[in-house]
């Protein structure tokens, strides 16, 4: 198991060992489409019941405003991807109990879906 180095995992960890529910751990994802500019507010929406993580695509941060984003939400960018994304990838599968891609593009959509239909 990967050690998380985000304040919001080692919070987690704690009230783990405590017993303390907690609340539902959700990665938001965003791909490149104009839609993207709704994302902070998204954010927003899903940090008020649940802890909240963000992963965004390069293309994505030309329609997001940073600064839209709430102050604790841990934002995973491309520039991650070249030196550890396969240990995140681990970490995130570890800490989210569900994934929500929004917006959601119909190119990346057909990204997800075509290794589907293989199965």
């Amino acid at each position: 198991v990967m050690d998380c180095s985000d304040s919001a995992s080692v919070k987690a960890k704690s009230e783990a060992k405590l017993g303390v529910p907690r609340k539902p751990r959700v990665l938001l994802a965003a791909c490149g489409c104009v839609a993207a500019v709704k994302f902070g507010l998204l954010c927003h929406c899903f940090i008020e019941w649940a802890d909240i993580r963000a992963v965004v695509t390069q293309s994505s941060l030309r329609f997001i405003d940073r600064a839209s984003i709430p102050n604790g939400v841990f934002v995973y960018y491309d520039e991650y991807e070249w030196y550890s994304w396969k240990r995140m990838d681990i970490e995130l599968l570890e800490w989210a109990d569900i994934m929500v891609i929004a917006p959601l593009s119909a190119h990346t959509l057909a990204k997800v879906i075509k290794p589907l239909k293989l199965l």
